[in-house]
């Protein structure tokens, strides 16, 4: 075999691009509240912004068109499970979800849903009455569902037809790219006449999901 010929891979490559949406904040703020406040007034508008875009990023990344927002992850992902149920959850139907990921990728995969289906899954038990919902052993540990860890994400859908309620696998295949620092900027001028100073905050942001195949969804009865 060393003088036999070299087949060649059946790995494939193909290009994705990753843009910058940009994603914007203003607040104004009126000047004497700027002069009578006891605290940096800046600084608070600041985390302000810095929690909308968290929850802005969130809803994107999970289940953003691509159109004028990143491309979520639940857009390009393969289905690993349907129920058979439109309106519940069997156990049975995460262990399939579970085992739907290949093997490769369940070493570093985590579970998502929202707080919601979270709650209907932690109730759920296996045939012999055990839940299938561990709580973390120690303090600042994940929870975990056969293993694996369990993340809580507000943006995925909740129990319906044909929804998107659990997703499983290695979300470091999902890339996110950041296009500069984002900078809160103070308008002072162009307020003025209403006696307001302006804080603005632009980030340009992109996320895809380079491997489809290394995330898993569980999609409700239609």
């Amino acid at each position: 075999t060393e003088e036999g010929p070299r087949v060649e891979s059946d790995n494939t490559f193909g290009l994705k691009k990753l843009g910058g949406h940009s994603e914007r904040a203003l607040q104004k703020v009126s000047r004497a509240l700027i002069q009578d406040s006891a605290f940096d007034i800046a600084s608070f508008v600041a985390t302000g912004f810095g929690k909308r875009f968290a929850k802005l990023e969130l809803s994107a990344f999970t289940t953003g068109d691509g159109i004028g927002k990143p491309t979520g992850f639940t857009v390009d992902t393969q289905v690993g499970k349907t129920t058979a149920a439109n309106n519940k959850i069997d156990p049975d139907e995460v262990m399939d979800l579970f085992f739907s990921l290949k093997a490769e990728y369940r070493g570093n995969a985590i579970w998502q849903m929202n707080d919601a289906v979270l709650c209907e899954v932690a109730k759920l038990k296996d045939g012999a009455g055990r839940y299938i919902w561990q709580l973390a052993l120690a303090p600042g540990k994940p929870d975990t569902i056969l293993g694996r860890p369990v993340v809580a994400n507000s943006a995925m859908a909740t129990i319906a037809r044909s929804a998107k309620v659990m997703a499983f696998g290695d979300f470091s295949y999902y890339w996110i790219v950041d296009r500069g620092v984002p900078v809160v900027q103070r308008l002072v001028e162009l307020y003025a006449a209403n006696g307001q100073d302006g804080f603005l905050q632009e980030k340009r942001t992109d996320g895809r999901l380079m491997v489809p195949e290394a995330i898993k969804l569980m999609v409700m009865a239609a």
